[in-house]
């Protein structure tokens, strides 16, 4: 599930996500490809075949994201892969914080 948190402290407004929500399953495939032998090492895959597999099937979850048995191979959810609902915390963060404190100190 998708996580965000808000806290109000003195004059200030921290926002906050449990994610990246700029990550794509591309970006996952890169990133696993990169430290393939860290994760080997740490017994996440038994070896680098395992490790071009899980890559491919990241890389075809993008192409194809309706795909629910790569999802369901994968324990990918639906919100990681709807642009719009991962990023609804940025957007909101942006609409009620950003940009409202922005239009205010332009008219100072």
């Amino acid at each position: 599930a998708i996580q965000a948190a808000s806290i109000d402290y003195k004059n200030g407004t921290f926002w906050s996500v449990q994610y990246h929500p700029e990550y794509d399953m591309t970006e996952i495939a890169r990133l696993t490809d990169i430290r393939r032998q860290m994760l080997i090492n740490q017994g996440f895959f038994e070896d680098d075949s395992a490790v071009d597999r899980y890559v491919e099937m990241l890389d075809q979850l993008h192409k194809e994201p309706f795909r629910k048995d790569l999802a369901w191979q994968l324990g990918v959810d639906h919100d990681t892969l709807d642009e719009n609902f991962k990023c609804l915390e940025v957007k909101n963060w942006l609409s009620k914080q950003v940009l409202p404190y922005h239009k205010l100190r332009r008219k100072k």
